[in-house]
C-alpha cells in the first residue's frame, strides 16, 4: 500500500511526530520513492498479473520494450507480459507514465505524503528510466508541476547522471524535473584513490552547472555501492577526499555510517558492506567524527565553503567563461592540493595533504589574482588568517599573506578564512538517542586551554570543555587580584567551547597592558590560566 507506513519502521503518527521534530532542528525530510516501478505484489500488480489485458488497471504498466539507454541492465517481458529490467528482475514492473490514469495515481500518492505529513521533497530512485522512455512531457514537467503545486518549498532528487553533455535536460532550469541530480563522474573519479588534478578537474567540471537552481549530488559511497573505506582499505585516506567534495561546490551526500568509518576492515557482500546496520561504536569513529563535523559546520557557518557557480558574466550561461568559485592554488609540493572559495570579506582556502608523507611546503595564494573585499585587496591592510579546524588566527598585512609556509602530515587538511574579521568555529553538541539523549564525542576532562594568541592585542580565544551540566562562569582578572570582566555566566551542557575576550573591562573600556588571569567556574571547580595584554 503506497499510501501507509510499514509497521516495522513505526506508526503513521510517529513519522508525523518525526517529521515535526527534525524540523524543530532546522532538519529537512525527504522521502525515497520508486516512480519507475512498483512491486510485482502491489494489488494493482496482482490484478493485472491475473487479468492481463481485462483488467483496468493494464495500461498502467509497460507492456512493450522502449528502446532507450538502460545503463546496461537489459529490458525483459515477464511471463505476465509486463517489461521489466532485467538486473532488477521480475520482481520490480515498469510504470507507464504516458497513461493518464497510471500517471495521475502516482502523483496522487506524492502528493498525498506531501500534504499528510509535510515532508520536504522525494528521492527518486530510477528517475533516469522514466525519462528516458517517455521524456518531459509526460514524465518530468507534471511531475514537477503538480508537486511544487502542493508544497512550493520541495527538493526534487533525481537518481540519474546529474553531469556530462545531454544530462542538462533534467534540471527544472533546463526544462526538466529535478533541483539535483547524481555526480557519478566525480564518485568514479576517487575509486581508486584520485590524482590532484583528476580530483579538480571532476569538482570544478569545467565550471559548468545547469542553472542557478541547479545542484549536482557529490557522494563517496552509497546504499549500491561498497564503502569508500573499504576500498581504500584506509580511515585516513578518506579524510583529503571527503574534505575536497565538502568544500567545493554541489550538495555533499553522507551515506549512513560513513561518519564512522563503515567499512573500513569489514567483510561480507557489497550488499551487506553498503546497508548493514550502522555501528555507532566502531572503534575508529574517533578519526572521524569530528572530522565530519567539522566539515559541515565550516559549510554551515561560511558562505564561501557552499557557495556554487554563478552567471558572473550575465550571458544567461553558467560555465568556464564565468568568475571560478573554487580557483585552484599553487603549491611548492605537488601532491598537496589546495583551493579558494572567494567570498566578500571572509575567503575560503582548503589544503590537502594526498600523500602518506608529512609535508613542509608553501601555498602561494596571491590574493590579489582572486580574493574579494569590499574595499578592494591591498599588500598595507590587515587581514586575519583564521584556522578554522585548530580555531586559531593571526592577523598579518597583505603582503605577508602573499604565500604562506604550512606543514601537513599524511593526508592531514587545513582549512582556513582569509577575513577582515576573527572568524571560529563552534562545533555543538552531537545528541542521539529518544526517549534518553545521549552524548557522543563529548569531552571526558573538564579542561581550560591557554587562549591564543598569548601575549595578545585586541582579542584572544578562550577555548574550554566541561563533561556534564552545570552553573559555569568565565571571568578575567587583574594582578591584583581585581575582577575586570565576566563573560560568561550560565547553566551550560557538556561540550566544547570557545569564547573571545576582547581586552575591554565590564564597563566596555580598554583594560591597560599587563598581566590578566582568566578563571572558569565549573560547579566547584577551578581552572586557571595566565594572559599577557600587549598593546
Amino acid at each position: 500500500n503506497l499510501y501507509k507506513i510499514d509497521p516495522s519502521y513505526g506508526t503513521s503518527e510517529n513519522f508525523k511526530q518525526f517529521v515535526k521534530d527534525a524540523h524543530k532542528r532546522g532538519i529537512r525530510i525527504i522521502l525515497d520513492v520508486t516512480p519507475n516501478h512498483v512491486s510485482r505484489s502491489h494489488p494493482i500488480a496482482l490484478d493485472v498479473r491475473s487479468k492481463g489485458i481485462f483488467s483496468r488497471y493494464y495500461d498502467f504498466f509497460q507492456h512493450k520494450i522502449i528502446p532507450h539507454d538502460d545503463n546496461g541492465l537489459g529490458q525483459t517481458v515477464s511471463q505476465d507480459g509486463i517489461v521489466y529490467y532485467t538486473g532488477f528482475s521480475s520482481a520490480l514492473l515498469n510504470w507507464n507514465w504516458s497513461d493518464d490514469e497510471a500517471r495521475k495515481y502516482m502523483l496522487d500518492v506524492y502528493s498525498y505524503w506531501l500534504r499528510e505529513y509535510d515532508i520536504d521533497g522525494f528521492r527518486f530512485d530510477v528517475y533516469w528510466g522514466p525519462h528516458r522512455r517517455y521524456g518531459r512531457e509526460d514524465f518530468d514537467v507534471p511531475l514537477r508541476e503538480t508537486l511544487r503545486k502542493v508544497k512550493a518549498d520541495i527538493l526534487l532528487l533525481g537518481e540519474t547522471s546529474g553531469t556530462g553533455t545531454g544530462t542538462e535536460d533534467q534540471y527544472a532550469d533546463r526544462g526538466g524535473g529535478v533541483d539535483a541530480a547524481y555526480d557519478w563522474v566525480l564518485s568514479g573519479t576517487v575509486y581508486p584513490f584520485p590524482s590532484i588534478s583528476s580530483l579538480h578537474g571532476s569538482l570544478y567540471n569545467n565550471g559548468f552547472r545547469p542553472g542557478s537552481n541547479s545542484y549536482f549530488l557529490r557522494f563517496l559511497e552509497n546504499h549500491d555501492e561498497l564503502r569508500v573505506a573499504y576500498r581504500y582499505n584506509s580511515i585516513e585516506k578518506t579524510i583529503p577526499v571527503s574534505t575536497a567534495m565538502f568544500l567545493s561546490t554541489g550538495i555533499p551526500m553522507i551515506w549512513q555510517g560513513q561518519e564512522v568509518g563503515m567499512g573500513y576492515e569489514m567483510t561480507g557482500s557489497k550488499e551487506y558492506l553498503a546497508r548493514s546496520i550502522v555501528n555507532w561504536d566502531n572503534p575508529v569513529k574517533e578519526k572521524l567524527l569530528t572530522h565530519y563535523q567539522k566539515l559541515a559546520q565550516i559549510r554551515k557557518s561560511f558562505p564561501a565553503f557552499r557557495r556554487q557557480p554563478e552567471d558572473t558574466n550575465n550571458d544567461y550561461k553558467i560555465d568556464s567563461s564565468d568568475e571560478c568559485v573554487i580557483p585552484r592554488l599553487s603549491t611548492s609540493d605537488s601532491k598537496v592540493y589546495a583551493f579558494a572559495r572567494p567570498w566578500t570579506d571572509q575567503n575560503g582556502v582548503v589544503v590537502i595533504n594526498m600523500s602518506s608523507s608529512q609535508s613542509d611546503f608553501l601555498i602561494n595564494l596571491n590574493l590579489a589574482d582572486w580574493a574579494k573585499f569590499s574595499e578592494g585587496f591591498s599588500s598595507d591592510n590587515k587581514y586575519f588568517l583564521n584556522d578554522l579546524y585548530n580555531n586559531c588566527y593571526r592577523r598579518e598585512s597583505g603582503i605577508n599573506l602573499d604565500s604562506l609556509t604550512l606543514h601537513l602530515e599524511p593526508y592531514e587538511v587545513a582549512v582556513f578564512t582569509i577575513s577582515t574579521t576573527r572568524d571560529s568555529l563552534i562545533l555543538p553538541v552531537i545528541e542521539t538517542g529518544t526517549n534518553e539523549k545521549q552524548n557522543i564525542n563529548l569531552p571526558e576532562k573538564f579542561t581550560l586551554m591557554q587562549n591564543f594568541p598569548n601575549p595578545f592585542n585586541g582579542e584572544t580565544l578562550i577555548n574550554y570543555k566541561i563533561v556534564r551540566d552545570g552553573e559555569t562562569e568565565v571571568s578575567i582578572f587583574n594582578i591584583k587580584g581585581q575582577k575586570v570582566r565576566t563573560i560568561i555566566n550560565k547553566k551550560q551542557r557538556p561540550g566544547y567551547y570557545s569564547i573571545k575576550w576582547n581586552g575591554r573591562d565590564d564597563n566596555g573600556l580598554n583594560v591597560s597592558s599587563g598581566i590578566y588571569f582568566c578563571v572558569l567556574r565549573f560547579n566547584r571547580e577551578i581552572a586557571v590560566k595566565k594572559l599577557i595584554l600587549s598593546r
